[in-house]
């Protein structure tokens, strides 16, 4: 049932409009999500059936792909990249193309909000090898070129919260950006002179773990729609890094510190202390009755995270985003 509702998903375009803005269709990644939580055939089917009637269909425009590398980040292109996938993966299997094009495409990690590399990490989860082509291809389409940041010195602090205090400091980069979707405030940001000084050099010692901790206590902190995708993008890069060894640090700190500088969040003071409450049986059922796609899909990652890293922020977040706490 699964496949086959990802099968009908293929026949829409991966973004859809709604009033005046283009949003992502996150349709294949909430299904996997919602069947890995243990939602039934029927859940399944109802929550395609609500969500189906906004988005757009794929149309091909029948352009070629004449230079992989060069149509990178152009979302018009969604339709080549995925005749190429599908064509590649048919022709020389999954774990190839991955080995061969997934270390380029995670240089362009934060592609669409992070969901380029969301939606490849769900659509891995399942082997179903056209929603894969699909995946890689959004991911190539919104790849999301940023400057990329080298090894740090010795000396620099390897703490993620006290570099984007400094960072947050540069009055050029810390303002209130009039972009209205995640994606188009980062590459504002990005743009600027400051934004390349600032997170030219990794922070000493950094890792993916760290990342993925300050994105969960910046998400228990404040309560933040663009910090909600620090912690699902962290859990994807992840998920792919595990399937393909790559080093994503480079580019997934230039594009974690620009989702974060265009959320315009305050920096928690402590490390954060979460309550006792909700258990993940209880969640998980929440999360399974859930209309918002967004809920569901952090659920899911926290979850996941919370199994990887032992870290209870994960549980609190998780039961506060189905009204448990």
């Amino acid at each position: 049932m699964l496949n086959e509702l990802l099968r009908r998903n293929a026949d829409y375009d991966h973004f859809y409009r709604y009033h005046d803005l283009e949003l992502y269709n996150h349709l294949p990644m909430t299904l996997v999500a919602l069947a890995e939580l243990g939602a039934d055939p029927q859940r399944l089917t109802a929550f395609q059936d609500a969500y189906t009637p906004q988005l757009s269909p794929c149309h091909d425009d029948g352009r070629l792909l004449d230079d992989w590398h060069g149509r990178l980040g152009q979302r018009d292109f969604y339709p080549a990249y995925r005749r190429h996938y599908r064509a590649e993966i048919a022709r020389n299997g999954v774990e190839v193309v991955l080995g061969r094009d997934l270390p380029a495409l995670l240089l362009g990690c934060g592609a669409a909000a992070f969901h380029g590399p969301i939606r490849l990490a769900y659509a891995l989860r399942v082997e179903d090898h056209n929603e894969i082509a699909d995946a890689m291809a959004s991911f190539a389409a919104t790849y999301l070129k940023l400057p990329l940041a080298r090894p740090g010195s010795a000396g620099e602090s390897a703490s993620v919260l006290a570099r984007l205090r400094r960072i947050g400091a540069e009055p050029a980069l810390r303002q209130n950006w009039p972009e209205r979707t995640i994606s188009a405030r980062v590459e504002r940001i990005a743009s600027q002179p400051e934004f390349a000084e600032q997170t030219r050099q990794l922070p000493a010692g950094l890792s993916l773990a760290e990342l993925a901790r300050t994105a969960a206590e910046l998400l228990w902190h404040t309560p933040n729609f663009t910090l909600l995708h620090l912690v699902t993008g962290c859990h994807a890069i992840r998920c792919l890094n595990g399937r393909v060894p790559a080093d994503p640090l480079p580019a997934l700190w230039p594009a974690f510190v620009g989702a974060w500088l265009s959320s315009t969040t305050s920096l928690p003071g402590q490390p954060a202390e979460p309550p006792t409450g909700a258990d993940w049986p209880d969640i998980r059922l929440r999360a399974l009755a859930a209309d918002d796609e967004h809920v569901i899909k952090l659920v899911h990652a926290c979850r996941e995270e919370a199994a990887c890293y032992a870290n209870p922020l994960y549980r609190a977040i998780a039961a506060r985003a189905v009204g448990l706490s």
